[in-house]
């Protein structure tokens, strides 16, 4: 972490932050400002606009999430909110109160990470709908071509992490994708990003199949986005040996409690086997509680499985995914935004209702039809089980299975080739959806890189903000010839054959055309 304040860029932001304190009559040093991270920093519109993402220091979470953030910034990719500063600040010993009581506070350091500020979020974006070429204007869904173009941002993003930097976001929504004025997506807050840990050496009790994947003995993420895979605990349920309450004769009270398995909800068709999924209550009141959720929304026992679902075997140990749990979040916000509903819809608060929803693939609303949009205002309606399987990209960004899922360049890969196209749509062009004919590996440059769309290099507060801090003596011409400079080097990718339209370019392009799909049928 960098010392107190050194930069140029670090002391600005330590300086407008100050001054919105002042404004907001906060005089105490240990008060943050807050949401300091969603309000542009720099009134001078000469300079590029900041944003600002504060943690304490002594937690490891926060030393992790700047080691993973400066790893995927050190290319600067145009796709990811790139860490341009970070900087330290303390907090003062300071008493305080909490609940009634007076705390004291010991003195603490506080990290501060200093990003180019976005205007909006993937979330706010979808939101806003888009208008079809006859004025009418669908709130909270976009095109089919508008989503392409965002989850190739998004793809080319996740390939540069996994692929060149060893790092899995594991909380990718669209809460944590930014969107810049030309409409590019960049991917932003590594705080519980991770590297894969389960090696022969650190088995931890997992089965050699785990090899190269995360493990973590608990939930991580956000459980609307997460895979089954990141999902997955143990099978069981706490089995309650009653006492009483010390002093309190006659009320039932857990003296403790032990795990056992029991008769419940099948999950494995093969075997029959039959689990209840556990829910780590430590109290009889939390039991009731939690079965009441359940009987309130309409179920007797556990969900049933879904139509996806696919007995997998027991993960033990706690969370085991690889960087493709990444994917799979992609693929939920892919037909969400596109169809303008959400696959579940269970209150925020029920998160363990969430998990089990996800793990066990089963979604409320896949016999509801959906009605989906081009640019040219054509517009197709299937049930949302149908959009999800017969678009082939996002059949294969939401496999259920971590062996039939993409991994970040088959993503990216597909998009480009085919972009969100249903496979009637595929086959009206005489291509067979599961038979593109053509590599992943393909669509990669000389350098072994994916190309980045067009719309990524142009001037814009990314772009600013990157330059000014590397930069802090240059004027703004000068930035921007630099700039010219950065751009000169990229070359257009010329493709051949059917694809889905995109601007594609890259620093070193092959020096042949590429075909992306490779087999087309007569029509």
């Amino acid at each position: 972490m960098n010392p107190a304040v050194t930069s140029v860029t670090s002391a600005r932001v330590g300086r407008e932050v100050a001054r919105r304190k002042r404004a907001r009559g906060i005089v105490d040093p240990s008060v943050p400002l807050a949401k300091g991270c969603e309000a542009p920093l720099g009134p001078d519109s000469t300079e590029p606009l900041l944003a600002i993402k504060s943690g304490i220091a002594d937690k490891s979470l926060v030393l992790d999430e700047r080691k993973h953030w400066l790893r995927v910034s050190e290319a600067k990719h145009p796709n990811i909110n790139n860490l341009i500063d970070d900087f330290t600040s303390t907090i003062p010993a300071h008493a305080a109160e909490v609940d009634g009581a007076i705390k004291e506070f010991g003195e603490k350091t506080a990290a501060h990470f200093v990003t180019s500020w976005a205007p909006h979020d993937l979330h706010d974006y979808i939101r806003k709908g888009h208008s079809d070429p006859s004025g009418v204007h669908h709130d909270g869904q976009i095109t089919l071509e508008q989503m392409t173009k965002i989850a190739y941002d998004v793809a080319v993003a996740l390939h540069h992490m996994h692929k060149n930097c060893g790092v899995a976001h594991r909380d990718l929504k669209p809460g944590n994708i930014l969107m810049t004025d030309a409409e590019v997506a960049q991917v932003t807050d590594f705080g519980i990003a991770a590297e894969p840990n389960i090696t022969r050496e650190n088995m931890q009790c997992c089965h050699p199949n785990q090899l190269g994947k995360h493990h973590f003995p608990n939930h991580v993420g956000t459980s609307h986005f997460s895979s089954p895979q990141q999902t997955s605990y143990r099978l069981r349920e706490i089995e309650l040996i009653p006492g009483e309450i010390p002093g309190e004769q006659g009320i039932p009270y857990p003296g403790r409690t032990r795990e056992r398995r029991i008769e419940g909800q099948t999950i494995n068709p093969a075997t029959g086997q039959k689990y209840m999924v556990c829910i780590a209550l430590q109290s009889r009141a939390d039991v009731v509680r939690e079965q009441k959720k359940w009987y309130d929304y309409g179920f007797e026992s556990y969900v049933p499985p879904g139509r996806d679902f696919v007995y997998e075997g027991q993960l033990d140990g706690g969370c085991q995914a690889s960087a493709k749990m990444d994917v799979w979040a992609a693929g939920t916000f892919m037909l969400e935004g596109i169809t303008g509903k959400a696959i579940y819809d269970l209150p925020r608060a029920e998160a363990n209702i969430m998990r089990h929803w996800i793990k066990l693939a089963a979604r409320p609303h896949d016999d509801e039809e959906r009605t989906v949009y081009s640019d040219d205002g054509t517009k197709v309606t299937k049930t949302e089980y149908q959009l999800r399987k017969e678009i082939s990209t996002i059949k294969g960004a939401l496999g259920y299975t971590e062996k039939s899922r993409f991994d970040a360049l088959e993503l990216a890969y597909r998009l480009a080739a085919v972009g969100l196209k249903t496979n009637e749509e595929l086959a009206a062009e005489g291509i067979d959806p599961d038979n593109l004919g053509g590599d992943p590996e393909d669509l990669l440059d000389a350098n072994g890189q994916l190309p980045i769309r067009g719309e990524a290099l142009g001037w814009g507060n990314a772009v600013h903000a990157r330059l000014a801090h590397e930069n802090p003596n240059a004027c703004l011409d000068t930035l921007k010839a630099m700039h010219a400079e950065e751009v000169a080097g990229y070359q257009k990718v010329e493709i051949d054959g059917p694809n889905a339209g995109l601007n594609l370019v890259s620093r070193a392009p092959k020096a042949f055309p590429v075909r992306l799909v490779k087999v087309v049928r007569p029509v």
